[in-house]
């Protein structure tokens, strides 16, 4: 067991695989929670990019919108 933070690179085995495959990702998402009922800290961990699913045209918008967000930030839009 070892310590890690966001965008570390992680190595994890999944729970039913007879292979016993190590996969390595990186940690994209650190959320932690508790209430009132619970006193201790549950993490949930996202690990890996869903962005290859997405549709090419999706990926080319968020890219646009981030291009249009950046000269805005310059003053130039």
């Amino acid at each position: 067991m070892g310590d890690f933070w966001l965008h570390d690179r992680v190595g994890f085995i999944l729970k039913d695989d007879p292979r016993g495959i190590i996969h390595m990702d990186r940690c994209r998402r650190i959320d932690m929670a508790w209430d009132d009922e619970n006193p201790f800290a549950e993490y949930e961990l996202v690990i890996g990019d869903d962005r290859a699913l997405q549709d090419p045209a999706q990926r080319a918008w968020g890219k646009i919108e981030n291009i249009i967000a950046a000269l805005r930030d310059l003053g130039v839009w």
